[in-house]
C-alpha cells in the first residue's frame, strides 16, 4: 500500500492508496470530487422536479371532477364537468 502522511492524508505526490503504482494527483485525487458533485446535481435534479409537481398541485385551476377531453376540431382540451 501507499505512504500515508502523519495526518492519515495522502498527498498529491504520494503513491495512490488503490494500489496502482500511480502518483495519487494523476490517479484518484479527482474521482470522489467528481461522483459527489454528480450525485449532488442529480439529487437537486430531483428536488426540482418534485417540488415542481407539488407547486402545480397547489395552483391547479380545475375543480376536482372536473375532466378535460381534446377536441381534434379545436385542437385544444376542452373541460367538461
Amino acid at each position: 500500500m501507499a505512504d500515508v502522511t502523519a495526518s492519515g492524508k495522502v498527498g498529491r505526490n504520494d503513491p495512490c492508496p488503490c494500489g496502482s503504482g500511480i502518483k495519487y494527483k494523476s490517479c484518484c485525487e479527482g474521482k470522489s470530487g467528481i461522483a459527489s458533485n454528480i450525485v449532488w446535481v442529480v439529487l437537486a435534479v430531483v428536488m426540482l422536479i418534485g417540488v415542481t409537481i407539488f407547486i402545480r398541485s397547489l395552483v391547479s385551476s380545475e375543480a376536482p371532477g372536473v375532466q378535460r377531453i381534446w377536441s381534434e376540431e379545436h385542437g385544444h382540451y376542452h373541460t367538461v364537468p
